[in-house]
């Protein structure tokens, strides 16, 4: 009940925030392709492949890490997800980075790759 009473307060107070003095990264990588923010590639023949989104660069402790989406990381509370890529599917990564200080982020980023046919 605590967690979600803090978590409201946050998302509420999210609207009062124009910028983000942060400087976390959310790293995608599919395939051999890693980048910052966006993944695409071509892995050809292939309709499936190792994918993750790995949170980087955070500036000071962290507390938590609360995966909204893709949907098989939602249980995780570490700062990287792994999981299945298939051909032609865009997956967004959504985390909310819980600093020790009582601060938090809000990082995103988005991968896909095609298989050639």
């Amino acid at each position: 009940m605590k967690k979600l009473l803090i978590l409201s307060a946050l998302l509420l107070s999210a609207s009062a925030l124009s910028t983000s003095a942060f400087a976390a990264d959310l790293r995608c990588t599919v395939g051999g392709d890693s980048q910052i923010g966006y993944c695409d590639t071509m892995i050809w023949g292939k309709r499936s492949a190792p994918a993750s989104f790995k949170v980087e660069n955070t500036s000071k402790p962290v507390s938590q890490y609360l995966w909204q989406s893709p949907s098989v990381c939602k249980s995780k509370t570490t700062a990287s997800c792994a999981f299945t890529a298939y051909s032609f599917v865009e997956y967004t990564g959504s985390v909310l980075v819980l600093y020790t200080d009582g601060t938090y982020e809000s990082l995103n980023a988005t991968l896909r790759f095609e298989d050639g046919r």
